[in-house]
């Protein structure tokens, strides 16, 4: 015991001697009071009386409360206004060993097992501050440049069409639209229930005449190229891209379409009074440039069908409302949310007189292919 003040009195220099001794006194005259009490009075009180008539029963309903809450805690623990535990111990969210989400109950830090049964793993637990209690950590909110102080877990701050709180159990991020939970894996992506031809405008017109060595000059047409040549007239030999015969690079048209070769064919019409025509019906096949796809183009024939194509939707929440209608081999991009998917294939199957779209589509930043399929019909 270190040196005491000496111009204190007795008592200012020995207070918690006096206070220790009084509490004996308390306790000795406590027990001198029950041992008065004889066994025969004990027996006489009815079960929780007590000694005295005037003394009231006591109120357990509290603790009954206390141990009713105790079995279901909050989600998350009571912050006060300056940020500490308003209990005595920290509090942990329900973090399963096996990597799983958990129930989410709040744990006192360092429990084994949660009521759940989950075996909690005590490296990943941590201790949860959730001021505006909206579900999303204060840490999470101040690193992402959310509102630690306010209730914005429905908000999409990013407009990716994922809420603040889905991108927080995602561990994406919500201020940045480029990172967001997997589009398929939350089923945002939808195809249409019918498929539509698509159609190339370019058609053949005729076999043309002989260019030395270089063979027959076909011709083709195309309207959409009008404004740049005369009645949008194109040419190619066998083995060449099909283009306008125009020097001028601002006016030069290549179609994205070679030649390939040339099947001659008639077939034989039947006329009034017996008499017979016969109908040139030869084809040239080309091939698609851009993925190699061949496509036969028959004489005078204005639109021939190359593909079918479904309409694949982007749908999510009220701020992501996106529709593409695209074929096989075409892109899906929406460079604002990362997306850049390729069309790998387009099929409609009929199953028991029921009709359904399968569309798959390849995420290039992966190179994983993901089919999605259409109500049936």
């Amino acid at each position: 015991m270190g040196a005491r003040d000496h111009g204190k009195n007795f008592f200012e220099a020995h207070w918690d001697w006096a206070v220790a001794l009084g509490g004996l006194l308390v306790a000795a005259a406590s027990y001198g009071l029950n041992y008065l009490v004889s066994d025969d009075q004990a027996a006489a009180a009815p079960l929780g009386a007590g000694i005295c008539e005037d003394v009231a029963e006591v109120d357990l309903s509290a603790d009954a409360k206390a141990l009713t809450a105790f079995g279901e805690p909050s989600a998350l623990a009571g912050i006060g206004t300056n940020g500490c535990f308003l209990i005595s111990h920290a509090r942990t969210l329900c973090r399963p060993a096996d990597g799983s989400k958990g129930c989410g109950r709040a744990l006192p830090l360092g429990v084994e097992t949660c009521a759940c049964g989950a075996a909690q793993n005590a490296e990943r637990q941590k201790v949860v501050i959730d001021k505006d209690e909206d579900g999303l950590t204060d840490e999470y909110e101040l690193a992402n440049g959310l509102d630690p102080n306010k209730d914005d877990a429905d908000e999409d701050l990013d407009g990716d069409g994922f809420t603040n709180f889905e991108e927080f159990e995602a561990k994406t991020k919500p201020n940045d639209a480029l990172s967001h939970p997997d589009y398929f894996e939350t089923e945002c992506v939808t195809v249409s229930e019918e498929c539509k031809p698509t159609t190339i405008s370019l058609s053949f017109a005729k076999c043309g005449y002989k260019v030395g060595n270089k063979g027959n000059k076909f011709e083709f047409k195309d309207p959409k190229y009008a404004r740049e040549m005369c009645h949008g007239q194109l040419y190619a030999f066998i083995g060449e891209e099909i283009r306008n015969d125009i020097a001028d690079p601002k006016k030069k048209v290549m179609t994205g379409y070679v030649l390939e070769s040339y099947e001659e064919k008639f077939v034989e019409r039947k006329l009034a009074g017996g008499m017979k025509s016969k109908d040139d019906v030869s084809e040239v096949t080309v091939k698609r440039v851009s993925d190699g796809k061949k496509i036969k183009l028959r004489l005078g024939q204005k639109e021939t069908v190359t593909d079918i194509s479904a309409t694949v939707s982007l749908v999510r929440g009220a701020t992501l409302n996106k529709s593409f209608t695209k074929a096989k081999g075409e892109k899906i991009s929406v460079p604002e949310l990362g997306v850049s998917w390729v069309v790998e294939n387009i099929e409609q199957k009929v199953e028991k007189g029921k009709k359904q779209v399968v569309v798959r589509i390849k995420d290039e930043a992966t190179g994983k292919s993901t089919s999605v399929f259409s109500a049936t019909k």
